[in-house]
């Protein structure tokens, strides 16, 4: 049960302003941590293949650049299975601070999954104060009418039984700001940043109820960097066509071979019967109930799956559109959101940012 916030933030906004607008993301180590831990996870069910969603987007004409569009250093030459330690900064009204008058930092683990594209796992990047934050104003604070019922462009089929609400970056006290601006510090390049009409979106907060998903799509001509945060752990994304591992193997799609339209993406993951948990990357959330469990399955022979990303809240997933050298789309990108099989209230809740670079040629 998500619980109601009434607290006013009447603590020094002002200092959250400045804090979101300086350097705030540091490595405590430069040496990678090597890991090689790993969670039980229960069988999913068989589900039919998804729905495919085609955008009609072109790319602009008018554009002017030639950029990089993958990772920055250090997480670009960070390998499978290595994690590394970052540092950002953390409201200053955050009620778990032990002295509010000092900055405060809040540190979590960055791990690649995928290699094509780059696919990397956040965890614990927000805390559980801040997952509760953005839920409590999505959901109540939103506007008079609350939160809205959440359509992709090509109309409400792509997308089921699911609310949105947009944040700003000044929203919760700039939460948000500050957490755009973390992700900003570390997964864009500084050539990208200053690149002309290069922006982040503001934080797009979905609740998705029983069934509610979205079908497999790529996220458009000008978003290069895709940055999901699981706010109550619940709920499944499929990547099926990232390769996991530095040799670029990917079950049954393990050829490195280029994929030139979302058309071409989308018919090899139909012909090819791509599944959920066997191919590509599935981010797959630690809350679950009963109808995902295989009770006849031994889950310890399922302990480990490197096609199985499990995630917590405040955990967060990032993934990148574009091709690193500025190649075009990056067709292996597309992903869905599974139908949600979880019967809980809450359902499930996720924050999307995005970064635009619209000026890039590509």
């Amino acid at each position: 049960m998500i619980l109601g916030m009434k607290a006013v933030l009447v603590l020094p906004l002002l200092l959250n302003f400045v804090q979101a607008f300086t350097p705030i993301i540091t490595t405590e180590s430069n040496d990678f941590h090597y890991s090689s831990s790993s969670s039980s996870q229960a069988r999913r069910k068989s589900s039919p293949l998804f729905e495919t969603c085609i955008r009609q987007e072109e790319s602009p004409n008018d554009t002017i650049e030639e950029l990089s569009t993958g990772p920055p250093l250090p997480i670009k030459s960070l390998p499978c299975d290595a994690n590394i330690f970052i540092s950002r900064s953390r409201p200053f009204f955050d009620p778990s601070f032990d002295d509010m008058t000092k900055p405060q930092q809040h540190s979590y683990h960055i791990a690649r999954v995928g290699n094509k594209p780059d696919v990397f796992h956040l965890r614990g990047f927000l805390t559980k104060w801040e997952c509760s934050a953005i839920m409590n104003e999505a959901q109540y604070n939103y506007d008079d009418t609350g939160m809205n019922t959440a359509k992709s462009e090509n109309g409400d089929s792509f997308r089921t039984n699911c609310k949105v609400a947009w944040l700003s970056d000044a929203r919760i006290g700039n939460i948000c700001g500050i957490i755009g601006k973390a992700i900003e510090n570390v997964f864009v390049t500084d050539e990208v940043k200053t690149a002309y009409g290069s922006h982040r979106s503001d934080l797009q907060v979905l609740n998705y109820k029983e069934k509610g998903g979205f079908v497999l799509h790529h996220d458009g001509h000008d978003r290069i960097l895709t940055v999901i945060m699981y706010l109550n752990g619940v709920g499944e994304t499929w990547l099926p066509l990232v390769e996991i591992d530095d040799d670029g193997k990917n079950s049954r799609n393990d050829e490195d071979e280029q994929i030139s339209s979302l058309q071409e993406a989308l018919y090899k993951v139909q012909s090819r019967s791509l599944q959920p948990g066997k191919d590509g990357v599935l981010i797959s959330g630690s809350v679950k109930d009963d109808s995902f469990i295989d009770e006849s399955s031994n889950c310890d022979e399922y302990e480990y799956n490197p096609h199985v990303v499990p995630v917590e809240a405040g955990d967060a997933i990032a993934f990148y559109s574009y091709g690193t050298e500025c190649k075009g789309e990056d067709w292996k990108s597309i992903h869905a959101g599974i139908p949600l099989e979880f019967k809980g209230e809450e359902g499930k809740w996720i924050a999307t940012s995005w970064y635009h670079a619209p000026s890039i040629t590509c």
